[in-house]
């Protein structure tokens, strides 16, 4: 026999008094006033003995009347409710614009940022005149020394100045240019001596994070994203200089960038030091399970901005490797991968909450579908199924604005065929990759 449970209110409770945080879910009778059940809630949170009356407000610090039964506050199910010693809150002071920008402090800390951005961008300028004039008469520094000078200068103001963070990508791009251009040298610019020249450049960008993690310098975003990209130049670029192709360089970068979109937030979770919550097995002690770990905070915070960087750093690398197989090979097998892996990208994208992961994935799904476009028309017209498939997806594009308001009511079921479909987009895009690199015809080459 069914109960009704109109009459309970769910909140989640939380108990501030000055250092003391407590916080717990509780269900209430939703006729009871905040006052009836305050001795109560207070016994419950084992809540310190306080001089002043309880005062109870909604998440947002809107006061509720502790004599009103909750079903009438506006709170809803699932809503919180702050209990804090009563004190006096002073009024908002409306102001209108010309008041608010004459009381704006020059020194605020706002403009931290912006003195630190001139400070570094008139560095970048210094770096940028010390090459000019270095690789001129009367000096002549070859390009590799010159740019390895500048980098180093660049690495001497990082350690003075350890808040220019947005200098460390400098710092390691000079490092992959420098490595790239004593490779080049005077050898002929073939596909080979570039292969071998990015693949150098890129472990030298990789090299170059060292330092900047010893001097503390190295942000998380900023350097997952270049590192990511980095690897990815490096491992397509070994691939290059090994198979003399360049197909098959921009297949596994782009086979490996769609796998690493789902291993990505596990990976960054990793580094981050983030744990899954141990339960206790049979037999052991239950304390394994109620030691928290006083750094999640921080440690997540840290986990969203390496996921942020190393989806950004893999979502570039990933459409620069779709770009260079619509350019070079068109077709339905490359049409095919575009689509796949923009099924793929764009229902993964939906999984995110983060503003860079989100949008870094949603540009590599529109390049992985602009691909799929160029692939049906170069280098020549072809199939008309392709030209339909391509005039299908424009029209989904273009009528966006109609059927986009139906998924903010989707049904569970619906979800599990959209995460179905998502695997298999993925499953058919490494098969597509690595026929495009040119592996099965390596694999038959060697019978």
């Amino acid at each position: 026999m069914g109960v009704a449970v109109d009459h309970i209110m769910r909140l989640v409770l939380r108990v501030h008094v000055g250092a003391y945080r407590r916080e717990a879910d509780v269900a209430v009778p939703a006729g009871s006033s905040v006052g009836e059940i305050l001795e109560e809630l207070t016994t419950l949170m084992e809540a310190p003995r306080i001089s002043r009356a309880w005062q109870a407000m909604s998440a947002t610090g809107t006061p509720i009347d502790l004599a009103t039964p909750l079903a009438t506050t506006g709170l809803a199910q699932g809503d919180v409710l702050v209990l804090t010693p009563h004190s006096e809150h002073p009024r908002v002071v409306v102001r209108d614009a010309a008041e608010a920008l004459s009381d704006r402090d020059p020194d605020a800390p706002g403009h931290g940022p912006r003195i630190n951005g001139g400070v570094a961008f008139g560095s970048l300028v210094g770096v940028a005149g010390f090459l000019l004039l270095a690789c001129a008469p009367p000096l002549k520094l070859s390009p590799p020394l010159g740019l390895g000078i500048a980098a180093l200068l660049v690495l001497v103001i990082i350690s003075w100045r350890r808040d220019l963070r947005s200098l460390g990508s400098c710092f390691m791009l000079l490092c992959a240019a420098s490595a790239a251009t004593y490779v080049l040298g005077e050898s002929t610019k073939d596909v080979l001596s570039w292969a071998w020249a990015i693949s150098s450049a890129a472990g030298f960008a990789l090299a170059a994070i060292i330092p900047l993690i010893a001097l503390g310098v190295a942000g998380p975003r900023q350097t997952t994203a270049l590192a990511m990209a980095s690897m990815h130049v490096l491992l397509a670029a070994i691939t290059v200089a090994l198979s003399g192709r360049l197909l098959a360089g921009a297949g596994l970068s782009v086979a490996l960038g769609l796998v690493m979109v789902s291993m990505i937030p596990r990976l960054a979770a990793l580094l981050a030091g983030l744990k899954v919550p141990t339960l206790p097995s049979a037999g052991q002690d239950l304390a394994v399970s109620d030691v928290p770990d006083p750094q999640v905070t921080t440690k997540a915070r840290r986990a969203l901005d390496l996921q942020a960087g190393l989806h950004l750093g893999n979502a570039a690398a990933t459409a620069i490797g779709l770009i260079i197989i619509a350019g070079i090979s068109g077709g339905p097998f490359t049409q095919a991968l575009g689509l796949c892996a923009c099924i793929a990208v764009l229902f993964h994208a939906l999984r995110h909450r983060g503003a860079i992961a989100t949008w870094s994935l949603g540009i590599l799904g529109a390049v992985a579908l602009g691909c799929s476009l160029w692939a049906a028309i170069y280098p020549e017209m072809g199939h008309i199924l392709q030209f339909v498939i391509g005039a299908l997806c424009v029209m989904g594009c273009l009528t966006l604005v109609l059927w986009a308001p139906l998924l903010k009511n989707i049904q569970p079921t619906t979800i599990v065929w959209l995460e179905r479909s998502e695997t298999l987009a993925l499953a058919a895009c490494l098969p597509l990759a690595a026929h495009l690199a040119g592996l099965f015809s390596s694999i038959r080459g060697l019978g």
